[in-house]
């Protein structure tokens, strides 16, 4: 006979884990666009767009800057990435990734799958954290990077900054026949 007693925290238990493993699968939202949106219904009316795509042979796109800068990629009227950049001062990455993105990022999309160090060629040196998160129905990709050769000291509207981009994908947006990250 299963007491009651002990029933309640493993229900409890049961319905944390089924909890996560729908946030981890259910599509997240980035600066409050989802994948999947429709162009109409992401605003797409009130915003410049433009015809875009990978090249030669690839499916076109339509790319809409939001009133918040944030870009929106659209194929047929649907949306399939969601891209943020920006800056930041602090150029110690560690610091970055430890103190501000892997909190904020595990709020939104759970655990990453991958987090590693990433450094530049000698043609584009520079040195940064890529975090990656591939799921069946969505990607996220995180990159903190310091471009150190591109820091001009004579200018004072380029002071050392570290680049952040946050981009929220379909998986199969560069080929609808492949879904995977």
């Amino acid at each position: 006979m299963v007491r009651l007693a002990h029933l309640k925290p493993v229900l409890a238990a049961t319905l944390v884990f089924a909890a996560e493993s729908v946030r981890a699968q259910s599509r997240p939202t980035l600066d409050g666009y989802r994948l999947g949106q429709t162009w109409r219904s992401a605003g797409g009316r009130t915003m410049p767009c433009h015809g875009d795509s990978y090249g030669p042979g690839s499916i076109p796109e339509k790319a809409c800057m939001a009133a918040n800068g944030v870009l929106l990629y659209f194929r047929d009227d649907t949306l399939v990435q969601v891209y943020m950049w920006s800056r930041d001062r602090n150029t110690n990455l560690e610091d970055l990734w430890h103190n501000e993105w892997k909190a904020r990022t595990m709020r939104m999309f759970g655990p990453p799958d991958s987090v590693i160090d990433a450094q530049g060629p000698p043609e584009v040196p520079y040195r940064g954290i890529d975090t990656r998160w591939d799921r069946a129905t969505w990607c996220a990709f995180l990159s903190l990077a310091y471009f150190p050769d591109s820091v001009s000291k004579n200018e004072a509207s380029h002071k050392e900054s570290a680049s952040v981009v946050l981009s929220l994908y379909s998986p199969w947006r560069r080929d609808p026949k492949h879904r995977g990250c």
